[in-house]
Order: structure tokens, then sequence, then C-alpha cells
């Protein structure tokens, strides 16, 4: 237990860091949020669902740190040769689900004191734009895993795709997310961030599969024929 409290703060501790400092800055600004905040929004981001403040503003910090915890201990149930590459993987994952979550509540939050409609979108837009720009920064010397990364089956049987998918990909990721990021500073729809993160990985797939196509599957093939000579 005391090893996995160690590694479990060594890998989510800017995860834990930002959890806190959300929730220290609700605290210190409790007085000015209205006693109703926004919970869900609609397909052109309005408001259409309220709850009490008081319910409300421990929910959601709470459900992102134990995903973080949750996600971190089950790690623990793989193989020992895979366990630390997938712990820093998955402080990672944890690392990006927390921008997501916390811009979720920071952005309902002040839509709640400010009463402006788009508020929340672009938060949530920086929220999004900046987990796709760590994931590309982060891809390039991502190790094979199936935790994190783009898990297809010729990337999964090839240590050179994926070294060179991800290589590809982590570019890709970071682009996306750029232009995530600086769509916060517009009037734009609330599902463009879907639609660039969906974009990066189909590309990044795309990749992987032609590069398969094209250098991997005719060397597949000729080992094989290799083998049926008699």
């Amino acid at each position: 237990m005391k090893h996995f409290l160690k590694n479990f703060l060594k890998n989510n501790a800017r995860s834990l860091l930002i959890i806190a400092l959300c929730v220290i800055w609700a605290l210190w600004d409790w007085d000015s949020i209205p006693n109703q905040v926004p919970t869900h929004f609609d397909a052109s981001g309005h408001p259409d669902e309220f709850k009490d403040r008081d319910s409300f503003w421990f929910a959601l910090p709470l459900v992102t740190f134990l995903s973080v915890v949750i996600n971190s201990f089950m790690i623990r149930f793989l193989h020992r040769e895979e366990l630390e590459d997938s712990q820093k993987t998955m402080g990672v994952l944890n690392l990006g689900l927390t921008f997501l979550l916390m811009s979720v509540f920071v952005g309902i939050i002040l839509e709640a004191k400010t009463g402006l409609h788009d508020i929340f979108s672009r938060v949530l837009f920086f929220g999004v734009g900046l987990f796709m720009i760590q994931l590309g920064l982060f891809f390039s010397r991502l190790k094979k895993n199936y935790i994190l990364g783009i898990r297809v089956p010729w990337t999964l049987n090839s240590s050179l795709n994926w070294q060179k998918t991800h290589h590809f990909s982590g570019k890709v990721f970071i682009l996306a997310g750029a232009c995530v990021f600086l769509t916060a500073f517009f009037d734009t729809p609330p599902w463009l961030p879907i639609g660039f993160l969906i974009l990066a990985s189909l590309i990044s797939v795309l990749f992987s599969l032609v590069y398969f196509l094209k250098y991997e599957r005719s060397l597949s093939s000729g080992a094989k024929s290799q083998q049926s000579l008699p």
C-alpha cells in the first residue's frame, strides 16, 4: 500500500494540484456564486437544467478525484513488467481527464456568476485544447500499451508501426488541440472540440493503416511464403 501511494502521488501530483486549486478557488469566491448553477446545456450551449449550489460544488471535484484514484488502482492488476510504464501512462490520462472535468467545473461556476451563456463553452474549449496538446506532446515518447494511444491491431502487433504512428499523431493532436484552444476566443458551436478530437484520431488511425499496407503487409506476406517453402 505504501508503494502504491508513493507511485500514485508521483504520477498524479499535477492532477491533484489542479483539483485542489479549483476547490480552493470555488470556496474563496463562494459568496458570489448564485444559489442555482447550470448543470446541463443544450446543443447550442445554453443552460437548460439547474441545481442547488450547495449540492453541486463538491460533486464534480469528488468524482474527478475518485476517477484518478480508481484508474491508478486498476493499473496494479497488470503484469509486473508492464506496471511502471502503465502507471506513467495512466498519470497522463488522469491529467487529461482532470483538465476536462475541472474545465466543466470552472465553466459552470463562471457562467452562473456572469450570466453569459458562452462562458461555459469557452472554458471547456480551453480544457479540451490543453488535453489534446498534452496528448500530442506525450505521444512521441509513448511506449506500446493497452491504455492510451492509437490502439489498433496493426500498431499493437508492430513496435515500428506504433512508433511511427505516434510520432505522426503527436503532431496532429498538437495542431488540432491548438485549433480547439484558439476557437475559445470566437463564437463557435459547442460540438467543435469533439469534432477536432475525432478528426485527429481518424487521421492517426488512417496513417497507421497506410503504413501497414505500404511497408508491413508485404513483409509479413513474404515471411509467410518463406516459411511455407519445403
